[in-house]
């Protein structure tokens, strides 16, 4: 706890049996010496005995100092951040009762990065403040102001006692090895070759690139799309790739000499997903025509076409035993169909949902697929009622992929996030803030290298052991007292 001799700027403090208090009076406040680096969590303890006044935090971030406050009046509590005139204030939120003699918990946390800042907070867990901006765009409090900037403030216009304040570094927010930036649009998605030494990657430019993994360096590009490409996949022996796009055409290439094979088929309206089979002799597609279709190697006809979908199908997979094969779409419904002979054999339909996203754990036990509202499902294996998750992610999930050993799953969302999500125990660990738009595409390598893709029209390649070391290290800070 601070000290009232030193850092007392406004009030009467004291110190009392190791409980900070002050009594009510305008603009009460005292600073806490603090270095602010790339980011920070504020953890205060305090109870509120009368009064009408606010509580105040004073955040130090980048020469900047923006006051975060809570309380009012009793009846009617509110908190929120100031922000600067220029930018639209952030909403009021209505808090519960805090003028009831009760020790309440306020934790707060701010990260500082080169794409601006992030500002989070709950009381007594219950979230009231979540923002993401540009530093200018915080208010520069010129009343409430601190002495120095290398302090943080607790204000108190109340009578308050403060039973606990601590301040912890954190460790800056993961970094990616490297960022690609050689597409000149968005990028829409990427798949690794199974040996892990090579990825592709495509989008709206009408490009396939393919990199080399080791070194990072662009190995070929592919070109023969007459528009966007949608969705690539490799096969498992890695020398083939096959593509779809908004031309409608399934295409197949040969990674090694960087070349065309064919065009396998087409779809009326553009292709969305394509899949291969584990033993190669077999490729699907799907497409906004709500058909999949599957093919055979060395022919141009579809050997079957399935019709279950009413709307597009976003996204198809096939299990890792070949058996099965999912597929997720616009009507609100996930499927599974028996391989290869394509019965229908199993649908979870959500009503009102748009399904984006579809993946199997390596495993072969559980089949995952998001929306566009944010929902999250989950399923083990066979098809039956998902395991509980949030109803609400937060934003729109995009991509979806597993780690190899099935116990974490990596959720990109249209903010821009990576979340990884913790399979066994049915919660999230990290959030990433891994671009400044949203993530349009996710794969990961057998080796464990997560790529991720975005509207922002970069790739980024992220160390996954790292990003799961890091989510193990915040589970553990969480979960001490």
């Amino acid at each position: 706890m601070t000290s009232p001799k030193v850092d007392s700027v406004q009030g009467d403090w004291r110190l009392d049996e190791g409980v900070l208090r002050v009594s009510a009076g305008a603009k009460n406040r005292i600073e806490i010496p603090f270095v602010p680096i790339e980011g920070y969590q504020l953890q205060v303890v305090f109870t509120r005995s009368g009064g009408s006044g606010e509580v105040n935090v004073l955040l130090p971030i980048t020469g900047n100092v923006t006051r975060l406050w809570l309380g009012g009046p009793a009846a009617t509590p509110s908190g929120g951040i100031t922000l600067a005139s220029d930018h639209t204030p952030l909403p009021v939120k209505t808090l519960p009762p805090l003028i009831d003699g009760q020790p309440h918990e306020l934790l707060i946390t701010v990260l500082i990065t080169t794409n601006g800042v992030g500002i989070t907070a709950t009381i007594d867990g219950q979230p009231f403040i979540n923002w993401t901006g540009k530093a200018d765009e915080l208010a520069l409090d010129k009343v409430w102001a601190l002495s120095i900037d290398t302090r943080i403030g607790l204000g108190a216009e109340a009578t308050t006692s403060f039973e606990h304040a601590r301040v912890r570094l954190l460790e800056g927010p993961p970094r990616p090895i490297v960022e690609l930036t050689e597409h000149s649009d968005v990028v829409t998605c990427l798949a690794f070759a199974p040996n892990g030494q090579r990825f592709a990657s495509a989008g709206f430019d009408g490009l396939i690139h393919i990199w080399n993994v080791s070194d990072e360096a662009l190995e070929s590009t592919l070109r023969g799309h007459t528009g966007s490409v949608a969705t690539v996949a490799f096969s498992a022996s890695g020398q083939f790739l096959a593509s779809g796009g908004a031309d409608g055409s399934v295409r197949l290439w040969d990674v090694v000499k960087g070349t065309e094979i064919e065009v396998v088929g087409s779809h009326n309206k553009a292709v969305m997903s394509v899949a291969f089979h584990p033993t190669e002799n077999l490729l699907a597609s799907a497409g906004r025509d709500g058909l999949i279709k599957l093919w055979q190697r060395k022919s141009k006809e579809a050997a079957q076409v399935l019709h279950e979908h009413n709307d597009w199908i976003s996204a198809i997979a096939f299990a890792p035993d070949g058996q099965q094969l999912a597929s997720a779409g616009w009507d609100g419904s996930v499927r599974l169909w028996e391989m290869p002979s394509g019965k229908h054999r199993q649908a979870f339909s959500q009503q009102f949902e748009k399904f984006e996203a579809v993946a199997f754990a390596p495993q072969g036990n559980l089949l995952a697929a998001g929306t566009q509202s944010g929902t999250l499902r989950i399923w083990q294996l066979p098809l039956s009622l998902p395991q509980p998750t949030p109803a609400d992610f937060s934003r729109g999930i995009t991509a979806l992929v597993f780690t190899g050993d099935s116990q974490t799953l990596v959720v990109g969302n249209i903010d821009g996030t990576i979340k990884l999500w913790d399979l066994p125990h049915s919660q999230q660990r990290l959030s990433v803030n891994a671009h400044l738009a949203g993530i349009s595409a996710l794969a990961i390598s057998s080796k464990g290298l997560l790529v991720t893709g975005s509207e922002d029209k970069t790739i980024k390649l992220w160390d996954g052991a790292a990003l799961l070391a890091r989510a193990g290290e915040e589970a553990a800070n969480a979960a001490a007292p």
